[in-house]
């Protein structure tokens, strides 16, 4: 979840000096029971520094938030950049990653995981290893670029799981300098209950 905006020249600064977020959906994003909260922080020295900040809480209790509703599961991407391109491009590390993935977050396997090499294409696939899992919980897979020292990761769960674990495991196994991530709440709508009889 990372937000980087390029740095405000003088000229486009705003005069006040202030950067406001205002939350405009009927609930609360911020935990002080009001149905709108604006935060107004002052930008004069580091906006940049301070954007980046205010979008992570921001996300934070939006997420938080969502996570307190009735849904289905929790679905994490990350992408891993500046990896071990030595491990990248080991079928038996791939394996041995999505083994550990699903012992470090306690999630339960149905089958074995499925690693195949793929071949480099004309387009932007330089080649690597493409992994699959299917776990109880849903499935984990993995495609390696280790020409390009990046990973992509899916994570899907019915089950909330330790999404700051699984990064810094991910971050440690393949030794990446740094993490994309994504969140997203899957199946807001989801019933609790069965509405078609067996």
């Amino acid at each position: 979840m990372e937000y980087i905006p390029r740095p405000l020249y003088a000229k486009e600064r705003p005069q006040t000096n202030k950067l406001r977020f205002i939350n405009k959906s009927s609930s609360t994003i911020f935990p002080s029971g009001r149905k709108k909260e604006m935060l107004t922080v002052d930008t004069s020295s580091e906006g940049t520094i301070v954007d980046a900040l205010l979008k992570k809480l921001i996300i934070f209790y939006a997420m938080k938030e969502e996570l307190s509703k009735p849904h289905f599961g929790l679905h994490i991407t990350v992408d891993a950049y500046g990896c071990d391109s030595k491990v990248l491009n080991s079928n038996a590390k791939s394996v041995q990653f999505l083994n550990s993935l699903v012992r470090q977050l306690g999630m339960k396997k149905l089958i074995e995981p499925v690693v195949v090499h793929a071949d480099a294409n004309d387009k932007k696939d330089p080649g690597g290893y493409s992994g699959f899992v299917m776990i109880q919980e849903s499935h984990i897979s993995i495609h390696t670029f280790p020409k390009r020292k990046f990973i992509s990761i899916d994570c899907y769960s019915c089950t909330d799981f330790d999404t700051r674990a699984a990064q810094a495991f991910i971050k440690k196994f393949y030794e990446a300098r740094s993490l994309e991530v994504n969140m997203v709440v899957r199946g807001k709508r989801y019933p609790m209950k069965d509405i078609v009889e067996a």
